[in-house]
């Protein structure tokens, strides 16, 4: 890819560096359609995954490939803490434009679906990609979130697994009518359930569905459910997991039972 642009930037006032800092702010990020992407392999895996890249902010003495970036600027480390998240940069910020996250029209056959509603944590949110993403997860879905998807957070907490995962965004509704459509079954966990999740997963496709961190699952889930799954859980005073850990454990379930071909 021919270089468009290159530049060297030593203000904090440079209309790009304020620009680039607004994008911290959520609302901005959905004004301007455009989302911070900090970290060398954050940066690295969202070009891997051919992720709309459109340019990158490197620190004064960090190498990094510019061979696929269409504008490059070099900043000193005063200007890069203006628009960095975190507490110890590595020097390599992109900003990217932001997808659609629309849901698919089709789902293929022995489909591995999970669905979250109403996450509200970024870490957790990010945790449950990466998990998706590593288990081979056809298709995350989330609704009524409560967080932003593009949060920085949450991709750090992604290790950048966020742009290799198929993700949408939509309503309830929408999404029980393509798992219907598809002919998904359905599956929540529940600790007065009777089916252990390791006895469970017999069908060769489910919809994997866990909820909030604090208020679980909504009605709607629960009368839509086809199946209730039981994590067990030996101690004396656990009553419930922690919603990325119970997550986890569902996706292996039914990975180890049905690997990918």
């Amino acid at each position: 890819m021919e270089k468009i642009f290159t530049e060297r930037i030593s203000s904090r006032q440079n209309p790009h560096v304020r620009w680039v800092a607004s994008l911290q702010k959520p609302e901005r990020r959905y004004e301007e359609g455009f989302f911070t992407i900090e970290g060398r392999r954050e940066v690295l895996r969202a070009l891997d995954n051919d992720f709309p890249v459109k340019m990158v902010f490197l620190m004064d003495a960090v190498a990094f490939p510019t061979d696929r970036i269409e504008r490059i600027f070099y900043v000193t480390p005063e200007v890069f803490a203006k628009i960095s998240y975190r507490e110890n940069p590595d020097g390599v910020l992109a900003v990217a434009k932001m997808p659609k996250n629309s849901l698919p029209d089709q789902l293929q056959n022995e489909a591995l679906v999970l669905l979250a509603e109403g996450l509200e944590k970024p870490g957790n949110l990010g945790a449950i990609i990466r998990t998706a993403e590593a288990v081979g997860c056809n298709l995350v879905i989330f609704t009524d979130l409560l967080t932003d998807l593009w949060n920085p957070g949450v991709i750090r907490a992604s290790q950048g697994a966020i742009f290799g995962q198929k993700i949408a965004v939509c309503s309830n509704g929408e999404a029980l009518l393509l798992l219907r459509k598809n002919t998904i079954p359905i599956a929540i966990t529940a600790p007065d359930a009777s089916i252990s999740y390791w006895n469970a997963f017999s069908s060769n496709s489910i919809a994997v569905v866990v909820g909030n961190e604090h208020h679980g699952l909504s009605k709607f889930w629960l009368e839509n459910a086809d199946l209730a799954v039981r994590i067990p859980m030996c101690g004396s005073t656990s009553d419930s997991l922690n919603v990325g850990i119970a997550t986890a454990l569902c996706l292996y379930e039914f990975r180890r039972t049905h690997p990918q071909k």
